[in-house]
């Protein structure tokens, strides 16, 4: 499974908890090279308006620039060159800001990925934050928390174990029901059931 490296530009303080795996093909959004740059790791495209950072210079890497009115956010673009590039597998650092409404704009990404039968998450130094279709999960403890939230549909049962609060659990759009179930095992197994028609969850694993 083809791997694509994103760095989205959020401000990232300690970069220590990066992974970049062997063959992974890295584009950089906009202001995220800077992140490459932190790392001494040569991206193979980037792209952007540049709003947020001076366009980089450099005869190593291709970069593509686009005017600043445009539909796509620079992440979106990147994901888009990634899928282009045929690949299946999206890490996205940089990405879970402080403006929450880019942090909303990367989570709708996700989805747009998942619509695209990719898998993703976007990652921090306290969270990891991805989308799951209707299916069987085994879910890695980051040391800490597991949150559930039905995303596109009103509705979605899950059924968990390994965790605090275990069971079968019916997840609705206008309570949050679903946050800060405690992992108590390395792993803990989700299943997502029928819901709604495209029902998906939405899943963030916090340290604690």
């Amino acid at each position: 499974m083809k791997k694509c490296i994103i760095f989205a530009a959020a401000p990232i303080n300690d970069l220590s908890f990066v992974k970049v795996p062997e063959n992974s093909y890295i584009i950089c959004a906009d202001a995220g090279y800077k992140h490459a740059e932190r790392l001494n790791i040569m991206p193979d495209l980037i792209v952007g308006d540049f709003d947020s950072a001076s366009k980089p210079q450099t005869q190593n890497a291709s970069v593509i620039s686009f005017n600043k009115r445009k539909d796509d956010t620079d992440l979106m673009l990147a994901i888009k060159y990634g899928i282009e590039m045929g690949c299946e597998d999206f890490y996205i650092y940089g990405a879970l800001g402080e403006r929450l409404d880019h942090t909303i704009a990367s989570i709708t990404a996700l989805s747009y990925i998942l619509d695209n039968n990719l898998k993703a998450r976007l990652i921090d130094e306290n969270c990891e934050v991805s989308m799951l279709p209707i299916g069987e999960y085994e879910i890695e403890n980051l040391g800490g928390y597991l949150s559930l939230f039905p995303f596109g549909c009103s509705s979605v049962s899950v059924c968990i174990e390994g965790c605090e609060y275990n069971g079968t659990f019916s997840l609705i759009s206008s309570f949050p029901l679903g946050v800060s179930n405690k992992i108590i095992n390395k792993k803990c197994k989700l299943n997502v059931l029928a819901g709604d028609s495209n029902a998906r969850v939405l899943v963030i694993k916090t340290k604690n």
